[in-house]
């Protein structure tokens, strides 16, 4: 009867200490995994803001799964790992930190990508706006039943909507993407710095195309008015 009392004993003991040792295993396989991840939150935090959306959209995806995965890493702490009903407090301060630190890259990552989706946004608008500009004087040219006088009007019309817009529209641009170059690569910078030049073109050339179509509209003008001049002094001869 002792026997079996002491065996049970023994068998107990084993027990409690083979659940102790893998817990130890567990604990030592998390502050590990905490540790693997610091580093992986570290290389997040020091690589620049992606400039395609697609690439963004990702990158924000993984940290959203790791911050998901430390949750559940501390529920297992709490539940399963526990086994001594003992208080981890190095363990849980460790995924705290790993936490609050993933939580503000995190942040400022989608704060960079809010910068660099409201200049794609205006990026795209100013673009629209010259396309619209550039139908607009097309129209003209293109036998749209007005006389001179109302394509004066009209150019008039284009004209003061450019001068009233333009520069407010191109240095929006600009200002955002000054912004976006201070959070992407270098490689992506000089994407937005061709871009600006394009914007900066296009401007320049509406520019002068406006004053160039008024400058011959407003020439038909006084040409027509002359040659109408003409008639009624040859009328009146």
């Amino acid at each position: 009867m002792f026997y079996f009392q002491v065996q049970n004993r023994m068998s107990g003991l084993m027990s409690t200490v083979s659940e102790l040792e893998e817990s130890e295993r567990q604990r030592a396989s998390l502050q590990q995994w905490v540790a693997e991840q610091h580093a992986v939150v570290a290389d997040w935090r020091s690589r620049p803001a992606k400039l395609r959306p697609e690439a963004a959209r990702v990158e924000l995806v993984n940290m959203n799964e790791l911050l998901a995965a430390i949750g559940d890493r501390r529920a297992r702490l709490v539940t399963e790992l526990l086994v001594a009903e003992e208080p981890e407090p190095k363990l849980e301060e460790q995924l705290t930190k790993l936490e609050t630190e993933l939580t503000q890259v995190i942040g400022k990552k989608q704060a960079a990508q809010n910068i660099i989706e409201e200049y794609r946004t205006h990026l795209q608008d100013i673009h629209s706006w010259f396309d619209s500009l550039v139908k607009r004087m097309e129209v003209l040219d293109k036998g749209s039943g007005l006389d001179c006088t109302q394509k004066l009007a009209v150019i008039s019309e284009i004209g003061s909507e450019f001068d009233s817009q333009g520069a407010r529209r191109v240095g929006k641009v600009k200002h955002l993407a000054s912004a976006v170059v201070d959070v992407v690569s270098n490689l992506d910078s000089q994407q937005i710095e061709e871009q600006l030049k394009s914007v900066e073109r296009r401007y320049n050339d509406i520019a002068k195309r406006v004053q160039r179509k008024a400058q011959v509209l407003e020439m038909a003008r006084k040409g027509l008015e002359g040659a109408h001049q003409e008639i009624e002094q040859a009328r009146d001869w």
